[in-house]
């Protein structure tokens, strides 16, 4: 989370609780030209954190006078912010929400494809409201808005998660790493927890089939990112179940059940949780594992939709039209030439 300050941010920064300020004080990379179309005022990206502008302090906004989100705007927003937290129900406990307490991501491509014409539904709408109808609030907060709707649209069209067999993002490692950082205040939210845990089997299963999804379509892993997948599934089945990452949770204080869900709990990690980890692991180290691409072969140039894959993902966290290439070689000048000479 940025911490900058700014009078008031846009709707969509509020909902992620991002702070930000323009223009800005600290140490900012500019981008290109090319990034400003859809910002009234430019394109930043800070060095160190991703940070959504708001240019409500600058003197065009002051002279603007409406900060108030039209309602139709400020409608969107919050079915868009409500549909990111039903399709990642382990995002929305970690950031405080208990709705979906009781469920786990969907990976499957059914869920994908639901998930993905709900945001299209949204981008009609929101693509309906003219700028020249908005305030300087407004026209940035439905830019962002457009910008993530378009962004969830193309993840879903390029089957994203066929890609995601690493130790950074694949479901694997998100299971493993928020288990002991999510916290079940209440008792209710806790006996939610048990039943989200009883379904780790169906989530990873669904991911060893959108993985072999991506095989059948060429989408072959890296193979260095494949064994350090493998080894982190290894150390974890290796561990003692005793201090298991999903015994980890955070519980209601003072409450008289916490025992109880313990004992429950650590039942569910020896009978289903840790099997189901040992079968995806054999799955990677069986069935994925002798397809991936040697180190030579590393990026992703090397599959037949690459750059396609390059792209979007280039436009989903600059906002810009660049090539790897491009993009690339802004970093470097910016590393080698502008950094030095500071």
């Amino acid at each position: 989370m940025c911490e900058l300050p700014v009078p008031r941010p846009c709707v969509l920064a509020e909902l992620h609780e991002i702070s930000v300020t323009h223009p800005p004080t600290q140490s900012w990379v500019e981008l290109p030209t090319s990034c400003a179309t859809s910002w009234p005022s430019g394109c930043w990206a800070y060095r160190k954190s991703r940070c959504v502008v708001t240019p409500e302090s600058s003197p065009a906004a002051q002279a603007d006078g409406s900060t108030e989100l039209s309602t139709e705007l400020a409608q969107v927003c919050a079915e868009f912010w409500a549909l990111s937290l039903e399709n990642s129900p382990l995002s929305a406990t970690l950031l405080g929400v208990h709705d979906f307490d009781d469920r786990l991501d969907d990976l499957s491509l059914e869920a994908e494809q639901d998930h993905r014409a709900a945001l299209h539904g949204l981008l009609v709408r929101s693509s309906a409201l003219r700028d020249a109808n908005l305030s300087m609030a407004d026209t940035v907060t439905r830019s962002v808005l457009l910008h993530q709707l378009q962004t969830g649209i193309e993840s879903a069209d390029l089957r994203l998660i066929e890609l995601a067999s690493d130790q950074m993002d694949g479901p694997h490692a998100a299971l493993l790493m928020l288990a002991p950082q999510l916290t079940y205040p209440e008792p209710e939210h806790a006996q939610a927890a048990l039943v989200r845990y009883a379904q780790v089997p169906r989530m990873l299963s669904q991911a060893i089939q959108r993985f072999s999804a991506g095989l059948d379509a060429g989408r072959t892993p890296s193979e260095r990112v494949i064994g350090r997948s493998l080894h982190s599934l290894d150390s974890y089945l290796a561990s003692s179940p005793d201090e298991d990452p999903f015994l980890a949770a955070g519980l209601p204080e003072g409450w008289s059940g916490a025992e109880q869900w313990q004992s429950r709990m650590a039942q569910l990690v020896r009978e289903c949780i840790r099997p189901a980890f040992g079968e995806y692991r054999d799955a990677l180290r069986d069935q994925i594992a002798p397809s991936a691409r040697p180190d030579e072969q590393a990026g992703w140039c090397w599959l037949p939709d690459g750059e396609e894959l390059y792209a979007a993902l280039i436009r989903s966290h600059t906002t810009c039209e660049l090539s790897a290439n491009e993009l690339h070689e802004l970093g470097r000048q910016h590393t080698e030439v502008t950094l030095p000479a500071e």
